[in-house]
């Protein structure tokens, strides 16, 4: 796997690991971290700039 993605895409399960662990890194829960893996693609700095901005807005 590419260090700069996490796993999954816009077709996420409920119970994928990468989403989880994702939601933990970033402090959102995992529902944040699916919504804005369906928004922003799957790139981790993305993602953790989206998470930042969710988590302080």
């Amino acid at each position: 796997m590419d260090q700069d993605r996490i796993g999954g895409g816009p077709a996420l399960a409920p119970e994928d690991h990468e989403a989880a662990y994702f939601a933990k890194a970033a402090g959102i829960s995992r529902d944040d971290a699916r919504l804005l893996i369906r928004r922003h693609g799957t790139h981790r700095a993305t993602l953790l700039a989206a998470a930042r901005k969710l988590k302080y807005a």
